[in-house]
C-alpha cells in the first residue's frame, strides 16, 4: 500500500489514479496528522510532500524512518533543491522529485521503493 501526503488535492487524485492503474492499493492524506494517522503496517511506501500546512515534510520523514525503518520514502517538493536533497537523503528517503514530475517517474520510484531496488534514481 502506498500513502501519498500532499496538501494539494490534484497532486495526490492524479498520483493515486496513476498508482491505482497498475493495481496499487492507495491511501491519501493532506495533513501531516493525518499521515501520522494513515502511516500503518500495510504501508510500504509514502509519497511525501516537503511542504503541508501543519509539519515540515523533513521532519515527517526522519519520525517516520524511525518509527517505521521497513517504509519507503519518496519527497516531492516544487521548492526543492540539492541541499534540501542531500538532507532528505541523509534522512533516508528513498527517493526526491522535484514538482512538477513525470508522474511515470514517481510511479517508477514508487515500484522500485515496495520492491526494495536501492538503486532507484533520484531527481
Amino acid at each position: 500500500m502506498v500513502l501519498v501526503v500532499d496538501d494539494e488535492y490534484l497532486i495526490r487524485w492524479s498520483v493515486g489514479e496513476r498508482l491505482r492503474q497498475e493495481g496499487i492499493v492507495v491511501m491519501e492524506a493532506g495533513t501531516g496528522a493525518e499521515a501520522r494517522r494513515q502511516l500503518g503496517p500495510d504501508v510500504s511506501v509514502v509519497v511525501l510532500d516537503v511542504k503541508l500546512p501543519d509539519a515540515d515534510g523533513l521532519d515527517l520523514l526522519a519520525e517516520f524512518t524511525a518509527s517505521h525503518p521497513d517504509v519507503a520514502v519518496i519527497m516531492i517538493t516544487a521548492h526543492g533543491t540539492e541541499e534540501m536533497a542531500d538532507v532528505a537523503i541523509g534522512l533516508g528517503a528513498s527517493g526526491f522529485l522535484r514538482k512538477p514530475f513525470d508522474v511515470e517517474e514517481l510511479l517508477a520510484e514508487v515500484i522500485a521503493a515496495r520492491d526494495g531496488i536501492s538503486d532507484a534514481d533520484v531527481y
